[in-house]
């Protein structure tokens, strides 16, 4: 499908929240997040907290250092899907 850049969506309060149709989100709960639905290979994602959430390290999400990165309000965590159903941190800001 398309993919908007300009349209900031908001995340799930979900484990698996889905990132069809944008690449700009902001958290939407505090649910740990442990994987994105609905990506695609080459797909770029930015995330910036609204609140306190944990992104959980692990195989559909590889974040540096392989820990967990527990968000707080403002910080931003940019991923990319290079392989199918493979996230890998690009880069982060804490805020």
């Amino acid at each position: 499908g398309t993919v908007t850049q300009s349209t900031v969506t908001t995340l799930a309060d979900d484990g698996t929240p889905t990132v069809a149709a944008s690449n700009l989100f902001l958290t939407g709960g505090v649910t740990a997040i442990t994987d994105f639905d609905d990506g695609v290979v080459g797909q770029t994602i930015t995330i910036l907290a609204a609140h306190s959430v944990k992104i959980t390290d692990g195989a559909p999400i590889i974040l540096a250092g392989g820990a967990d990165y527990d968000m707080t309000d403002s910080d931003t965590l940019v991923l990319t899907m290079f392989n199918d159903q493979v996230w890998n941190e690009v880069s982060r800001s804490v805020n």
